[in-house]
């Protein structure tokens, strides 16, 4: 039985992908749709970086997108015009910090609408309430060479880098080039029964009904090619692999997940 994860000790240890196209979603005059979806089990909740297309710290304009809490333990979105301070966003009206030392199922979406765009949240299959708002003159992200994280964000500025991360654990990690509904959510968090013989859990994302606008799929540890460590955690999906950073090592993931 595939059950594994990836621990976090929340000083060093981090997940890496270099920049590819496919990881952008916008080109500096529009923006596509893109969701972001993970298993987390925090430790501590008060800034726990989740995924981060956003490396100010080697260029201020390398910033894309990012889905972190903040020291208010509760979960935001980011989406970025190439400036830390030109920026939309929705966050969570309430902490996640009642959520600490559990593994819980978080969701974030975003539709093509600009600075007028749509950004949802959902945890454990439910929308959160949440708030919307925004910075500066936003028009679209921007594709630049920011390399993926997963577990850590740099919150410095060019030539001054400073590093926050993940103390926790976290698993099947996927990144979609549509904006998925409450239904597609619920799938992703409950899975689907899909006959005798091919029980399609949530990590059994071949079976989803939007699998064909997957772009990435992280499965750390279970996932074909991973190995016995977490050196290298292969995409299934694509050619987007994690490079593990500073030896993270393998745990039992969420229950639920097969």
């Amino acid at each position: 039985e595939n059950n594994k994860a990836a621990s976090l000790n929340g000083s060093s240890e981090y997940f890496q992908a270099l920049d590819n196209v496919s990881l952008s979603f916008g080109d500096a005059s529009s923006d596509s749709a893109f969701s972001i979806s993970a298993w987390i089990k925090m430790t501590d909740a008060t800034s726990f970086p989740i995924v981060a297309k956003h490396e100010p710290g080697t260029d201020n304009a390398y910033v894309e997108y990012k889905l972190v809490t903040l020291n208010d333990d509760k979960l935001y979105f980011y989406a970025y015009d190439a400036a830390t301070g030109v920026r939309e966003r929705v966050y969570s009206d309430s902490a996640l910090t009642s959520y600490e030392g559990e593994w819980i199922h978080v969701v974030a979406t975003g539709d093509d609408g600009e600075e007028s765009k749509t950004m949802k949240l959902y945890l454990n299959g439910s929308e959160l309430a949440s708030t919307r708002d925004d910075n500066g003159a936003y028009t679209a992200m921007h594709n630049t060479p920011a390399k993926l994280f997963i577990g850590r964000d740099d919150l410095g500025t060019a030539g001054s880098s400073i590093f926050h991360y993940a103390e926790g654990a976290i698993d099947e990690v996927s990144i979609w080039g549509t904006e998925l509904t409450l239904a597609d959510v619920q799938e992703l968090f409950y899975g689907e029964d899909t006959g005798p013989g091919n029980p399609a859990g949530p990590d059994a994302l071949e079976f989803h009904p939007k699998y064909s606008n997957l772009i990435s799929w992280w499965r750390f540890g279970d996932g074909g090619g991973d190995g016995d460590t977490l050196s290298l955690v292969v995409d299934q999906k694509s050619s987007n692999n994690l490079a593990g950073q500073n030896s993270p090592t393998l745990i039992s993931g969420p229950a639920n997940v097969i």
